[in-house]
């Protein structure tokens, strides 16, 4: 998953941390990246490189990916 990255300018905010639910269900993992833009982000996510990866994941496991603007 990281070598989708390379190319994509990203930083890394949190990942995999200890998690303190408030409300609803726990995720199995969290992972928060920080892109310049909205449209960097999508760049990343749209490419052949995670789209290669995302495959596998998508038929294994239930999961979330959210692109959020703005910080």
């Amino acid at each position: 998953m990281r070598d989708t990255f390379d190319g994509y300018p990203h930083k890394v905010l949190a990942a995999y941390g200890t998690q303190q639910v408030q409300e609803g269900d726990a995720a199995e993992a969290i992972v928060i990246l920080e892109c310049p833009t909205l449209a960097a982000a999508r760049a990343w996510y749209d490419s052949d490189a995670y789209r290669e990866v995302a495959q596998h994941r998508l038929r294994g496991t239930r999961h979330l990916v959210v692109l959020v603007e703005g910080l």
